[in-house]
């Protein structure tokens, strides 16, 4: 798996080598943001992405917006 970091200052490629899919927690190797892998954001220590509010269709949309950048 392989996402844009959230940052839009920034945008590297972070990979998931592992293809591991339980991982959340990402330090993107340019910035050194931390965000969440599943769900594209800055991460939510101590909440599910569920209960951050970022669902599907979330998601779907913070992809779209950052490739309108």
């Amino acid at each position: 798996m392989k996402y844009q970091c959230f940052c839009h200052l920034c945008s590297e490629l972070v990979i998931n080598e592992c293809k591991d899919k339980s991982v959340r927690k990402v330090e993107c190797p340019n910035c050194k943001k931390k965000f969440c892998f599943k769900c594209q954001v800055p991460w939510h220590h101590d909440k599910s992405c569920y209960d951050h509010g970022v669902h599907g269709n979330d998601v779907k949309l913070a992809k779209l917006v950052r490739k309108k950048q």
